[in-house]
């Protein structure tokens, strides 16, 4: 299901593509007349009070029918929110604001009054029952072109004309006819592209949707043999009109540019025309450059007609996101916005009586977070620096995030770890300036480390920070000079490959050197890395051992009959998981189980996962063997419930002597009660008593493993016991099941 779009981005979503096209065809209007500036202004100006109105009752109209069906289905609705008693007065405002322009300026005659009334009668006749047109997906999508387009284009194009006395001429109504079947057309094909992106949305929350009776095949070929041709050829045959009728050579401009848009969609076979349900070419002229090229066009004989062009930029396109102009306006901006959102969110809280959640909308889960995270504040300040932002692998960093209870400030990136939060740069959060700093201090010949690590420091200090938690031992390595200069205590984790891989270490030796002496603490995960801190020259006296962080409040204990021969394995797609070697195991396994099925859940790193999956293909057991790339920790615990054994080959790789420290993956499977057969491999055979908790063979014997998931499967009573004294096992150890409150035990020691 889709996310529900933002209060902002259904707007805009209306008002660029719709709004943009009527705005565009009206300064077009201006060119061919030769408006003056003063009459122009009058007239736009008042062409924007009336279609925003329009827009903004058609939006409250349709969500104020729409709360008793958008409440069966849990659909955000803009307008329940709103006191009862106050929705009439709303609504009033903006039917006022909507006709103002025709009773202080605009002209009328009957058609443009019957234009009027037809406009506001098929935005009721949309969504209120118990007409409710929007039931019906044909009659819906018919009434959304004829009152988002049709209409409002010839009420303007005829209004303008009242206004600046051009009230008829020649042909007129075959030109209003071309004008129609346009923006039809137009309308007709938005609203297609519309339903088929929504398909899916709409099939969740019962929306009526155009796809349910016909295929996205059958509505392409619709588009391509009659909307988009119609939509062609009656926008050439409106703009070719005025060079017929009143010899306006400058329509051949836009007639020129259609034409060629036109073609670009163009083959020669059937259907000619091959039109996707994305935006077209077509769309940006006419919601945008034809507006640009007739304002170009006007303001070289009047050049006050740049102002208009200013504010027709600012409300139609993303010039103004510029990073340049970021550069000029951001400190008003940001200013403004503070202005802005809090005059916004005090409305909304004492005028409208929204809650807090309501009010904060989907940034609610993120002002909790800042909240409960401001209230450990008392409990002292905690850098936690890592390489990734949520990677989803490293659930055990995300464990220390959420669990540690201290005020926590989040550092990421590699090999700078210059963010904070999630899009916070230290240097600034322009891209633009982050690349200016880069490039500047280059050019220089500076030390960018030194500037990065002051940066660091900075912000360290701002912060008021005690002590520096760090997730791997290379990134510690990285932070050894910013906890020297600083002198903020740090504690830093090894976690695997930080300690055993030969090309990390050799490239590490130095800087490794200064983080043993720097650091506070070193924590290894499993009790081999620990001895190999201390071989690496490591005081013993700082390396303190602690197995990764296992959510055992989610991977809990859980009964099961282990009747299907289903195995599991989880972890990435890489080498010391060896998981080619999990598989040919397990094809062993289906010489004695042929009904047996493994799932292996994981993200590819470093091509792993296409070579097992050539291996899985080789072996002719496709049939057999499920690939899941990537999965959270609930989608990973249901997998579990539905395993009968957890199987994990891991290995010392046999080039780098690469090693895991104790894989989170084992241990959450303990946690639940499921069996596992692994190697004696690292931390795993440190929380695995072979027999007991689980079972351990050799690395490298895959004969052995194979023989084991057969023997384990086949007894059921070994699998029940293994995996009950696994779980207590877990769940009773306090370096597992209390690990954050050990791991604060030892940062409120370093920093008293």
């Amino acid at each position: 299901m889709h996310e529900p779009k933002s209060r902002y981005g259904r707007l805009t979503e209306w008002w660029r593509p719709k709004a943009g096209t009527i705005f565009s065809l009206l300064l077009f209007y201006l060119v061919i007349w030769e408006v003056p500036f003063v009459d122009a202004c009058k007239l736009l100006f008042f062409s924007f009070i009336t279609l925003t109105g329009f827009g903004l009752t058609g939006y409250f109209l349709n969500d104020w029918a729409d709360i008793p069906y958008d409440k069966k289905v849990g659909k955000t609705n803009l307008v329940s929110g709103i006191p009862i008693f106050f929705r009439p007065v709303l609504f009033g405002a903006l039917l006022a604001i909507t006709l103002f322009p025709w009773l202080v300026y605009f002209e009328t005659d009957l058609l443009s009054i019957g234009l009027i009334v037809t406009q506001f009668a098929l935005q009721f006749a949309y969504p209120i029952p118990p007409v409710r047109l929007k039931r019906f997906p044909i009659p819906a999508m018919v009434t959304d072109a004829l009152y988002a387009f049709v209409v409002p284009a010839i009420l303007a194009w005829h209004t303008f004309d009242l206004t600046v006395t051009f009230s008829h001429y020649q042909g007129q109504y075959l030109h209003f006819l071309f004008l129609m079947l346009w923006m039809f057309a137009t309308g007709t094909r938005q609203i297609i592209n519309h339903h088929v992106a929504d398909r899916h949305n709409d099939l969740v929350t019962k929306t009526p949707n155009i796809t349910s009776a016909h295929t996205p095949m059958e509505l392409r070929y619709f588009l391509e043999v009659v909307v988009f041709p119609l939509e062609w050829l009656s926008s050439i045959a409106f703009f070719s009109f005025f060079v017929l009728e009143f010899d306006f050579w400058v329509a051949l401009v836009p007639i020129v540019f259609i034409s060629l848009l036109g073609l670009r969609q163009m083959e020669l076979k059937l259907p000619m025309f091959k039109v996707s349900f994305a935006k077209l070419g077509l769309d940006s002229f006419f919601s945008f450059y034809l507006g640009l090229l007739s304002l170009l066009a006007i303001t070289f004989s009047q050049f006050e007609y740049s102002l208009i062009l200013i504010v027709f930029l600012l409300l139609f396109s993303n010039t103004f996101a510029h990073p340049i102009f970021g550069l000029l306006t951001r400190r008003k901006s940001s200013v403004s916005s503070v202005v802005v959102n809090w005059f916004v969110y005090s409305f909304r809280k004492l005028i409208l009586g929204w809650s807090e959640e309501r009010n904060r909308g989907i940034y609610y889960e993120k002002y909790l977070a800042e909240q409960e995270n401001e209230a450990k504040k008392s409990n002292g300040t905690v850098a936690v620096f890592r390489q990734n932002y949520g990677k989803y692998t490293e659930t055990f960093v995300q464990g220390h995030l959420s669990g540690l209870p201290y005020r926590l400030i989040p550092f990421h990136g590699w090999p700078s770890p210059m963010t904070t939060s999630h899009t916070d740069s230290l240097i600034a959060r322009d891209p633009f300036i982050r690349k200016a700093f880069y490039h500047w201090h280059a050019l220089l010949k500076t030390d960018i480390k030194a500037k990065e690590n002051q940066l660091i420091i900075n912000r360290l200090v701002k912060e008021e920070v005690e002590l520096i938690l760090v997730e791997f031992g290379t990134m510690g390595a990285r932070l050894s000079e910013v906890a020297q200069a600083s002198g903020i205590p740090m504690v830093v984790i090894f976690y695997g490959y930080d300690a055993w891989h030969k090309k990390e270490l050799d490239s590490q030796k130095e800087a490794y050197q200064l983080l043993f002496k720097e650091a506070a603490k070193i924590i290894g995960v499993s009790k081999e890395i620990c001895t190999q801190l201390e071989d690496l020259g490591c005081s013993k006296t700082k390396i303190v051992y602690a197995p990764c962080y296992v959510n055992v409040g989610l991977f809990k204990f859980q009964q099961r009959s282990y009747s299907e021969p289903h195995f599991l394995a989880v972890g990435r797609f890489c080498h010391t998981k060896a998981p080619m070697l999990t598989v040919l195991a397990f094809e062993k396994v289906l010489k004695s189980i042929p009904t047996a099925t493994l799932t292996i859940m994981g993200n590819d790193d470093g091509g792993v996962l296409e070579s097992t999956l050539s291996l899985i293909k080789a072996l002719g057991i496709e049939g057999s063997v499920k690939t899941i790339n990537g999965a959270s920790p609930e989608e990973v615990l249901i997998q579990m419930h539905k395993a009968s054994i957890f199987v994990q080959h891991s290995i010392t790789t046999p080039i780098n002597g690469d090693k895991e420290g104790t894989p989170v993956s084992v241990m959450e499977a303990m946690a639940t009660g499921l069996p596992v057969v692994a190697t004696r491999h690292a931390g795993i055979a440190e929380v695995i008593e072979n027999g007991k908790t689980g079972i351990l063979i050799n690395e490298f014997d895959v004969n052995s493993m194979a023989a084991e998931m057969v023997g384990l499967y086949q007894n059921r009573d070994k699998m029940k016991q293994i995996g009950s004294e696994a779980s207590k096992f877990i769940h009773s150890n306090p370096l597992i099941a209390d690990h954050n409150e050990k791991l604060a035990d030892l940062i409120d020691k370093i920093k008293a």
